[in-house]
């Protein structure tokens, strides 16, 4: 039973190896995927901010007149100005309410 634990444990090392040597010779070593977590994403240079309007614009694509703590996640550190002005928790700003939470956003970067 040991011996076979430990054959498949070098078996399952070697096909990583394997693996890795194949995604690394292709190219592969350095991106970032579709699935890499915002949090190791660079966050935006405060002078490359575009201005609250400009942003709810993009965040909220299907115009619905408000924009979800989900529409904003791949805003880095902006879920505590989210929070701030979410009042009755609905989980929804409008585009005032982001205004003001994008003011809350920026002022906490300076």
């Amino acid at each position: 039973m040991k011996n076979t634990t430990l054959i498949l444990c070098r078996n399952m090392a070697l096909t990583a190896g394997v693996v890795l040597t194949a995604l690394v010779s292709n190219g592969v070593h350095g991106q970032l995927s579709a699935t890499t977590p915002p949090e190791i994403v660079k966050p935006v240079p405060l002078s490359e901010l575009k201005n609250a309007d400009a942003v709810f614009n993009e965040l909220d694509l299907a115009g619905r007149g408000y924009v979800t703590r989900e529409d904003t996640k791949e805003l880095i550190g902006f879920g505590e100005a989210f929070l701030a002005v979410d009042a009755k928790g609905s989980g929804k700003l409008t585009r005032e309410q982001f205004r003001k939470a994008w003011a809350l956003y920026k002022s906490a970067n300076n």
